[in-house]
């Protein structure tokens, strides 16, 4: 026999099943490209007239094209967020900004122009967790037109490796506006150390701050010639890599030119990204600890400042590292990086001498190198720790104060006659030292060369941690009793 439920039952069920439908509906919305036509009375973002019937919402895409030339004015009455938006060659207008902008999926701009005025403008989007997160991507594209960086803020959030949200800058007029360009991958969910990429050539930046956590991966910066004119600083666990795949010194120096101060800070991971300092001013590079639980590291550095000029190494603990590793020599070839992580003193000097360590790790011909006429003034302890044959045949006039060399496999090659000296301790860990023999293959034609012997004249003790030979001479000369 059927049973028929009691009145009061049926609509319980009634409006149960009206409460699930509305939640399906509203879960399973499917976001919509909806396109500026300027049909309203003014140029209001809010105004649905000049969508054709309903503004872009925090879901939706918005369109600039060809439709209109009417400029837009993304205003307080809208609620500040939006899936997309899409700038096409046949915008000719202006869209401003007189609120903040949050773009949860891509922005891409090939015409018109886009001014954010004193307004913070983010894109990306850390919601959701794991693969879920593919949906909303963090992709910026400036091909073509203007854009006008906001005074305060330009917030990247790309959470994702996935899904090719990189940072592409092309278009000509790019213009930094004197704020901040934030690269913030807190939250970022990430597959080991594929990053995202900034692709940028001679594209000016005001300041740029790098903010990662305790967990978060590497941003790949795609470029030349571009200019930091204000502070560069990296806060928290994030890596710094270049994807050149090939090393020489011209392109080295051009990666990431910063004309201010230079700060990393919580734990920052180092990378092979190379960061060149020019200007006729003096500038510090800085190292500090201020949650105090993770080792701070810096990339390379080129130094090529005016004579009386300086770069001045500072740090709150006392140390500094340079490179991407752990604090002993075994460095970026394990983790999918070409870490060349250069120091190079062309001209200027280079003062490190209130540190009680400083350690350059490199890899894949990445060196610590001084040019005839630069000056170094050394710390308590400086370390060089490489993995392949590195190009330090500069090697000459230094005075370190206690040094130390490490290497897997290869030797240390100095300048050719050179001669180093070393006031206090020298260790190494190196299978020989050589005077200017690093394409040498072997001990006659580094003879037929013309080559000569380095000298080291030490003043403290010696220390060697495997066999060791070599094309060079340490000379003894402490006043006091030495030991090997």
């Amino acid at each position: 026999m059927r049973k028929h439920l009691p009145p009061t039952a049926r609509l319980a069920a009634a409006a149960l099943f009206h409460f699930s439908l509305l939640l399906f509906t509203s879960a399973t919305a499917v976001a919509a490209t909806i396109t500026w036509t300027g049909g309203g009375d003014d140029n209001l973002w809010s105004n649905g007239d000049n969508w054709g019937g309903t503004a872009p919402g925090a879901s939706d895409t918005a369109v600039f094209d060809s439709t209109s030339a009417k400029n837009c004015t993304v205003d307080e009455d809208f609620a500040g967020t939006v899936g997309g938006v899409t700038i096409t060659d046949g915008y000719a207008g202006t869209i401003t900004l007189a609120r903040t902008l949050y773009i949860k999926g891509e922005y891409s701009q090939a015409g018109g122009t886009f001014t954010c005025g004193d307004n913070d403008f983010t894109i990306g989007n850390w919601g959701g967790s794991g693969s879920s997160q593919t949906a909303e991507k963090g992709k910026f594209t400036f091909s073509g037109g203007t854009f006008n960086c906001p005074s305060g803020n330009l917030y990247w959030r790309p959470f994702r490796t996935g899904n090719n949200a990189n940072f592409t800058i092309t278009g000509a007029n790019w213009n930094a506006n004197g704020g901040t360009f934030v690269i913030d991958i807190d939250h970022a969910y990430s597959y080991g150390f594929n990053g995202q990429t900034i692709e940028a050539d001679s594209k000016t930046f005001c300041k740029l701050l790098f903010k990662g956590s305790t967990s978060a991966g590497k941003i790949i910066w795609n470029g030349f010639n571009n200019v930091v004119t204000g502070k560069f600083r990296v806060q928290g666990v994030v890596q710094l890599a270049s994807s050149q795949s090939s090393w020489s010194t011209t392109t080295l120096k051009k990666e990431l030119i910063v004309q201010d101060a230079v700060e990393y800070a919580d734990g920052s991971k180092g990378g092979n990204l190379t960061l060149l300092l020019n200007t006729a001013a003096d500038q510090t590079v800085s190292f500090l600890h201020e949650t105090g639980e993770l080792e701070t590291r810096g990339v390379g550095m080129v130094i090529d400042k005016p004579d009386g000029k300086k770069v001045t190494l500072t740090s709150d603990n006392g140390k500094a590292y340079l490179g991407y590793g752990s604090s002993d020599w075994d460095c970026a070839v394990n983790y999918g990086v070409l870490a060349f992580s250069a120091m190079d003193v062309q001209s200027g000097e280079l003062d490190m001498s209130s540190l009680d360590l400083v350690q350059v790790n490199s890899d894949n011909y990445g060196y610590f190198s001084c040019a005839s006429g630069a000056t170094i003034a050394f710390p308590a302890e400086f370390s060089h720790q490489f993995r392949l044959s590195p190009g330090i045949g500069t090697w000459n006039g230094l005075n370190f104060r206690n040094l130390s060399v490490r290497s897997g496999a290869n030797r240390l090659n100095f300048a050719s006659g050179g001669t180093n000296y070393v006031s206090g301790s020298l260790k190494f860990t190196v299978s020989g030292i050589d005077g200017g023999g690093a394409d040498i293959a072997s001990f006659s034609e580094w003879a037929s060369k013309g080559r000569k012997a380095a000298t080291i004249m030490l003043s403290g003790d010696l220390y060697l941690d495997k066999s060791f030979g070599g094309q060079a001479n340490i000379v003894f000369c402490g006043e006091s009793d030495q030991t090997i």
